[in-house]
């Protein structure tokens, strides 16, 4: 997703960079920088909620205890994507 929102950029830039607007581009430079926020802000989001859901597993795990599963079990929970209990987001 990231390559292709750089791919994308080229083509917003031609609109949002305006020669009426030179030499500051103003407005491209606003939008630019809201693209930015909103990013990072998105980044924030997912990072504290993949960490918050790896920790209420870890928490459920601990409660049920922690059996091995063998890998035919895991090969047949595996429908299950990331709803299986021993699944943890990579941050």
């Amino acid at each position: 997703m990231q390559v292709m929102g750089g791919n994308c950029g080229g083509i917003i830039a031609s609109y949002v960079y305006l020669t009426r607007d030179r030499p500051r581009y103003i407005a491209g430079h606003s939008i630019l920088i809201g693209f930015v926020c909103m990013a990072f802000f998105l980044t924030l989001f997912m990072t504290i909620w993949c960490r918050r859901e790896n920790a209420r597993r870890d928490a459920v795990a601990q409660q049920v205890g922690t059996q091995e599963l063998t890998e035919e079990q895991k090969m047949l929970e595996r429908e299950l994507a990331d709803n299986v209990p021993w699944f943890r987001y990579a941050i």
